[in-house]
């Protein structure tokens, strides 16, 4: 017995089908207590009631149907539920059954028609940790059965619950594994769909807001009543959006960054530079040393700061139009900090959704809510973090806190 479990475990290791275990579970057991056939099953449950399904169960096919019968079944297993018998009466009570009688026993279902001759009968039941899962079923064993053999099988049948168990939890595996290249499927269809769908607006939708916006212009030169004011107005928002939906598109798409040394304080000045008539009536502070380099994607650094310049701009106050950025290096990441006196940002009722598509906070009717969205996506894609610290109190402010890897 020592020597069959130890097989039987050895080939579940080295993951053998698990027909083959436990007809090799099967056949041992049959040898283990001479008997002449049995089986060695699972208990299910099909929502009405319990019924046993084979999982080994020895060919005691007696003519060609039942052999037909076999054949075709018998490798997905064999189902059973008809309990009014004696395998039925170990499923429906959990106990074990041994009749060495069984054409007198009350317990007793009857046999078809040609079935070999039963004389005696073992039914056990196998749990794990004290669960009834399945049972195993012996017949014709000579002198029968009796307690003792009962006490001697245990081992044995707890090496069946184990291996019940273990592949259940493989078919388990299986059935996850397929589910996920299932939705891992649908998900690329998903997103070839969602690949036409950003085609359009990046190019189709572009191109008509860009023919839409120059027509607008070339009538505008010539007719400045309200309603076409009105018109342009709209189209410029369009035409914005727009750009900012294709930049949204670009970086959720893009595979990889196109990295490159940049020295960051070139680059926020020439930022600031481009934004000299805006910025004609603001104190700029720019404390960044000049020797600060970093490698990143430079038109996302361009976009970071043009996005937090722009902001600043807009919602600056009238007593206090100052504007600070600041950078060091601190354990190869820059720390980057951009400081505004503008009107604040509510951070108790905004908080959470600061960086989500299409928020805005200042109920102005230019605001898009796509700036601080997209620079966030840029400072992720980097694999750096942004923290925004703000007040609307009589001094507001706002602090955004960036660290980009060096």
């Amino acid at each position: 017995m020592v020597a069959a479990i130890s097989q039987i475990f050895k080939n579940f290791a080295l993951n053998t089908e698990a027909k083959v275990v436990f007809e090799e579970m099967n056949t041992k057991l049959i040898d283990i207590t001479q008997s002449e056939y049995g089986f060695i099953g699972e208990v299910f449950n099909d929502g009405t009631q319990d019924f046993l399904k084979t999982h080994a169960i020895t060919n005691i096919a007696w003519n060609k149907e039942t052999r037909d019968f076999y054949e075709t079944n018998a490798p997905e297993g064999l189902e059973f539920k008809n309990l009014k018998s004696l395998f039925g009466h170990v499923i429906t009570t959990g106990k074990p059954v041994i009749s060495n009688n069984p054409y007198e026993d009350d317990r007793r279902g009857g046999l078809p028609e040609g079935h070999p001759h039963m004389g005696s009968f073992l039914g056990l039941p196998i749990l794990l940790q004290g669960k009834f899962i399945g049972m195993v079923g012996m017949a014709n064993r000579p002198g029968g059965y009796n307690e003792t053999l009962c006490q001697e099988l245990k081992p044995y049948l707890s090496a069946c619950a184990s291996l019940i168990e273990g592949y259940k939890l493989v078919k388990q595996k299986a059935e996850a594994r397929k589910d996920l290249e299932t939705s891992v499927l649908k998900l690329k269809n998903q997103n070839e769909k969602l690949s036409e769908f950003t085609y359009i607006v990046s190019h189709d939708v572009r191109k008509h807001a860009s023919n839409l916006k120059m027509l607008v212009e070339m009538h505008d030169a010539s007719n400045k009543s309200e309603v076409m004011q009105m018109i342009a107005s709209t189209t410029n928002h369009l035409f914005t959006t727009v750009d900012y939906i294709s930049e949204i598109i670009e970086v959720t798409q893009k595979p990889s960054l196109r990295r490159r040394e940049i020295n960051l304080s070139e680059l926020v000045t020439d930022i600031f530079s481009s934004f000299e008539i805006e910025l004609k009536e603001f104190s700029v502070q720019l404390n960044i040393e000049e020797s600060i380099t970093i490698m990143a994607e430079p038109a996302y650094l361009n976009s970071i700061f043009e996005n937090l310049l722009s902001n600043a701009i807009k919602y600056c106050r009238h007593d206090s139009k100052t504007i600070e950025v600041s950078a060091v290096i601190q354990n190869q990441t820059a720390l980057i900090t951009v400081k505004d006196y503008g009107r604040g940002i509510d951070m108790a009722r905004h908080g959470e959704k600061l960086f989500q598509m299409f928020s805005t906070f200042h109920g102005s009717s230019d605001s898009k809510g796509l700036g601080l969205y997209l620079v966030k996506k840029y400072i992720d894609s980097m694999k750096g973090k942004i923290s925004v610290d703000s007040s609307i109190s009589l001094n507001s402010y706002t602090i955004f806190n960036i660290e980009i890897p060096i």
